[in-house]
């Protein structure tokens, strides 16, 4: 179970619970809390099991602005543009002619939280 902790602060670090379930007592208790040092994640954040039984976490880090790259296939993307996020569809602009774009995800502090698969484009 993915514990945000926040929207408002309630916990001073988000959290991932692992949980054992009594269903007979009808009772729930913690059998082990991971946490991320300095994340207090406003939403977004996940857990999910994996077959070999470790966890991965979705820490739901926040977007804090958009990175617009461009470039042709078989050659590295660049950035060209960016832009400060603007709600949940954030516009990105730019004059580049290119025949590829990805968008990266920063954060506040610049840090890449994903990236768009590249987009082939034409000119019309």
């Amino acid at each position: 179970m993915f514990d945000n902790g926040s929207s408002p602060a309630v916990e001073p670090l988000s959290r991932a619970l692992v949980l054992n379930l009594d269903e007979t007592r009808l009772r729930v208790t913690l059998r082990h809390s991971y946490t991320h040092a300095g994340l207090l994640a406003a939403s977004q954040g996940s857990v999910q099991t994996l077959p070999n039984g470790n966890l991965f976490v979705g820490w739901g880090a926040e977007v804090d602005r958009g990175r617009l790259l461009a470039g042709a296939p078989g050659e590295p993307m660049a950035a060209v543009s960016t832009a400060a996020r603007s709600g949940f569809e954030t516009t990105v602009a730019t004059r580049i002619v290119a025949t590829r774009f990805a968008v990266t995800a920063l954060d506040a502090a610049g840090n890449t939280l994903g990236q768009s698969p590249q987009i082939a484009v034409s000119s019309a």
